[in-house]
């Protein structure tokens, strides 16, 4: 079996403000399998869009590097350690490097799994739970509704809920300049803590999120101010770059700590475990480099007797792949999981996620068990920055005022028409030929087309708009 292609969808819902990535591997067995790319915020997803991009495309011809194209998907080390020591210059660490390979790796298992129809979790000799334990988030701001937001969720049969009740700081997320909270927002986060815990009633774990945004000053007062409020954990107290900070925080605070989101490979955990910085970690299955890598720090942590606990911030495969590598490992504490994300999560999937009374469960299903949703196909334009292109992979009819991308709509699809022709001038495209510009997916979708070298192609399906990389 060979890999023929990479397809690539950066997809941004509407009223939403995440971007997320999601990617097929195409093999000439007709067999493919699901990613997920989705960075962090800020452009980031678009930057591991256009790393796929170059994967794709680029040939030994050109860059004098192995593509991935052509490579035996069974073999997912050998493609993973290739690609990782390609992007990171032989060396390095990760981010949008791992965050791309976490795409690529995730499908490779979605293919395993398919060719021997069993699910990825039996590929690793099979479970050791029936089920995943599940934590979500309360909104914390206003005390009151973080209270009434609780019972909400404890109803619902969660048994951990997170928050971060340091409002104040949120405008510095992955923004930090000085780490300090004024005396005012202190106060604020206890009232929040207050509110939600009294809510909750002393049988279920709280978790704290600082999302690094402290000095260490900062973060071990606040800790102190918890303590009261019995604190499961408190998570990144620091940005996630010092190691040092983490440790003398870590000493000088009596909560438990979590990390690593921000720590992308095994290699960025050996001192976390060597020098117990952490009583929790908390991998991004999506941005450390799949399925493969999680397993390996799973296992790492195993050794230490450290609980491992994914974190989740993207979509519906960031959950599955986590939660498929976790139903084979011993140490779980929880999964991370968005309740709030969960109509979105189900409108990408063909198969809703399966949650009840704060439970994941898993089917028999090949691979993750679910597949890209079916399309609702509007209309489709190309553009190139700064120059005209024909929209020759797009097929076009009824005088031109829809386009079709390359693979067909399946029968009875949707279909709209295409608005005129606009000028030039900010955000919107003249058209690339003489066909009408279709702007609508485009702008809805928040996308610069003056800036973005994308084939954009407006297609809804499920009430999410797409672009796609033909």
């Amino acid at each position: 079996m060979k890999i023929t292609d990479l397809k690539v969808w950066l997809t941004k819902p509407e009223g939403s403000t995440r971007t997320f990535v999601f990617l097929r591997i195409d093999t000439d067995e007709g067999v493919s399998g699901f990613g997920e790319a989705t960075s962090s915020g800020g452009g980031g997803s678009l930057v591991v869009g256009h790393m796929l991009r170059l994967l794709r495309d680029s040939t030994v011809a050109v860059d004098f590097r192995d593509s991935l194209l052509g490579e035996d998907p069974d073999n997912i080390d050998l493609i993973w350690h290739k690609l990782f020591r390609r992007f990171t210059g032989g060396g390095g660490h990760g981010g949008f490097v791992t965050t791309m390979l976490s795409g690529i790796d995730i499908a490779l298992w979605d293919i395993k799994g398919k060719v021997m129809d069993r699910p990825i979790y039996r590929l690793f000799g099979g479970p050791v739970r029936d089920s995943i334990l599940l934590y979500t988030h309360v909104g914390s701001g206003d005390p009151q509704a973080a209270a009434e937001q609780t019972r909400s969720l404890l109803a619902e049969g969660y048994t951990s809920l997170k928050t971060d009740p340091f409002v104040e700081m949120r405008q510095h997320h992955r923004q930090y300049m000085r780490g300090a909270i004024s005396a005012e927002g202190a106060a604020r986060a206890v009232e929040n803590m207050a509110a939600i815990r009294e809510a909750a009633g002393p049988d279920v774990d709280l978790l704290i999120d600082c999302h690094g945004n402290f000095n260490v000053p900062t973060a071990i007062n606040m800790a102190r101010k918890m303590e009261p409020y019995d604190i499961g954990w408190f998570e990144e107290p620091v940005p996630p770059n010092s190691y040092e900070a983490l440790r003398q925080v870590r000493e000088s605070i009596n909560l438990p700590i979590s990390v690593g989101e921000r720590l992308y490979t095994r290699f960025d955990y050996v001192p976390i475990f060597k020098d117990r910085l952490a009583e929790y970690v908390m991998p991004d299955v999506v941005w450390m480099g799949g399925i493969s890598e999680l397993r390996k720090v799973a296992n790492m942590a195993e050794a230490y007797y450290v609980p491992i606990s994914p974190h989740d911030a993207s979509g519906p495969i960031n959950i599955l792949a986590g939660a498929h590598t976790m139903m084979t490992v011993p140490n779980l504490y929880r999964l991370e999981f968005g309740r709030a994300a969960l109509d979105t999560h189900n409108a990408f999937i063909d198969h809703p996620l399966d949650i009840r009374d704060g439970y994941l469960h898993l089917s028999e299903r090949p691979g993750l068990g679910v597949q890209r949703n079916g399309w609702r196909w509007v209309c489709c334009c190309q553009w190139l920055s700064g120059g005209r292109r024909d929209a020759g992979e797009c097929r076009c009819d009824q005088g031109d005022q829809q386009a079709w991308a390359a693979e067909p709509p399946p029968s009875g699809a949707e279909t709209r028409t295409c608005p005129e022709p606009v000028p030039h001038g900010g955000n919107i495209m003249a058209p690339m030929s003489t066909r009408g510009l279709c702007d609508v997916a485009a702008r809805r979708a928040g996308f610069n087309l003056a800036s973005e070298r994308w084939d954009l192609c407006g297609i809804l399906y499920s009430g999410i708009w797409n672009i796609e990389r033909r």
